[in-house]
């Protein structure tokens, strides 16, 4: 039993900056949005750095590799490589310590089974509000070896090996 820090994907954030991206100028709604994309594109660096991100971020979130057995591994590298450069680069949350944990005691811990997992005392809230129940892509680290929560497990984002596999 150790000690596991949990950090949430700053899902929401990555995904508006994806639209800001991918969307074309004369389909964008709000006047702040038009604002903040030309600010984006205006900025050399900036449009550079907002591109990677929504590519990684697109990256996490590609799991069409991951249904043929010859790319499988390949999916499974390009995964863990952009969970590992969203988590490097600030895009993640840390949310919760559990101490004296197992990867599934601190993943249970933050889920709303039998009501907010953030109201429970079991567990060391951190971070800024609202909270949301840990989901596939986010991250628990263990002594500063990080494994992301998916489907399949809990997979190491700096070797993508599995928990069991290592």
């Amino acid at each position: 039993m150790v000690t596991v820090n949990v950090y949430h994907l700053r899902y929401d954030e990555l995904y508006r900056l994806h639209m800001l991206v991918s969307t074309p100028t004369e389909s964008r709604g709000r006047e702040e949005e038009r604002a903040l994309f030309d600010t984006i594109k205006n900025d050399t660096k900036l449009h550079h750095h907002a591109n990677r991100i929504h590519d990684y971020f697109q990256m996490l979130m590609d799991a069409s590799l991951l249904q043929q057995p010859q790319t499988y591994k390949e999916g499974w590298e390009n995964i863990t490589s952009a969970g590992r450069y969203l988590f490097e680069s600030g895009w993640y949350e840390k949310v919760a310590t559990k101490h004296k944990a197992t990867l599934i005691d601190a993943w249970h811990a933050t889920m709303n089974i039998n009501g907010h997992w953030f109201l429970k005392n079991n567990v060391t809230v951190k971070g800024t509000w609202p909270f949301r129940q840990t989901m596939n892509g986010d991250v628990f680290e263990v002594n500063k070896r990080q494994w992301m929560l998916t489907a399949n497990g809990f997979i190491d984002i700096n070797s993508a090996v599995f928990l069991g596999d290592a």
